[in-house]
């Protein structure tokens, strides 16, 4: 393959030939990949790219251009550090991008440092061990919301810190990235009203379709689908680790 760098055990350096568009590091862009030897720091950069894939479905260089002329290419953007969240950004958030403030300060903090500080000192950018504890801390830290069943999100959101984010963006864009099937059972949580009602009724077929809409197996699937995200992350991250000791 050409897009890893090995090291043999007489010292010989094989270097990566190639450069991926959107996941190179911003010191190394326009660089010529194949003289450079290529360091942890690099995939640290990377790294990060690659969970906020996974947690926010894009990447931190995405959004609306509010600067002069075009927007500039993903590989540009990294290249001038310009992400929504760096200083006087001319990068910001479309009105249905998932905000940061979303995840669990932890994880927040360490994609700040490594697309802010790391941008220009790349020692900055956070392990592979600190996103592991990172995100460890953030997974303890999720609730179920109380009205949809699909929707899990850290308790550390919203100004009471007890809005789940996926019900507001329901609310206020029309939009559940969670949302069940149509030709399935609601999701929605009943009510204690509803569920005195459901307890105190006997007949026979009422009791079968109670049963039948709280083992849903959509509802089980979306739940499957965030729990192997959150193994697939840490799977990256285990690998990650092994790979720099």
């Amino acid at each position: 393959t050409d897009s890893f760098q090995l090291q043999d055990r007489d010292g010989k350096l094989y270097r990566c030939q190639v450069g991926s568009e959107g996941f190179t590091p911003p010191e190394l862009i326009d660089k010529r990949i194949p003289d450079i030897a290529q360091t942890r720091a690099h995939d640290y950069f990377r790294l990060s790219l690659l969970i906020h894939h996974l947690l926010f479905g894009m990447s931190p260089f995405a959004g609306e251009w509010k600067g002069e002329g075009d927007m500039p290419t993903e590989n540009e953007l990294i290249h001038q550090g310009i992400w929504p969240y760096a200083p006087n950004s001319k990068l910001k958030q479309s009105s249905r991008t998932i905000p940061l403030e979303v995840v669990h300060p932890s994880i927040k903090d360490l994609f700040l440092r490594c697309f802010n500080e790391g941008y220009t000192n790349s020692s900055q950018r956070p392990t592979a061990k600190e996103w592991y504890e990172a995100l460890d801390i953030a997974i303890k830290d999720l609730i179920d919301c109380t009205q949809i069943e699909n929707h899990v999100y850290s308790k550390t959101y919203g100004m009471n810190y007890s809005q789940c984010y996926w019900c507001y963006r329901d609310k206020n864009l029309g939009t559940d990235v969670f949302a069940i099937s149509s030709t399935s059972p609601s999701s929605r949580r009943p009510s204690s009203s509803q569920t005195k009602s459901a307890s105190s009724n006997t007949h026979s077929t009422q009791k079968s379709s109670t049963k039948s809409t709280s083992a849903s197996p959509n509802n089980s699937t979306s739940k499957g689908c965030l729990i192997w995200l959150g193994v697939f992350i840490f799977v990256i991250i285990l690998i990650a680790v092994a790979s720099s000791r």
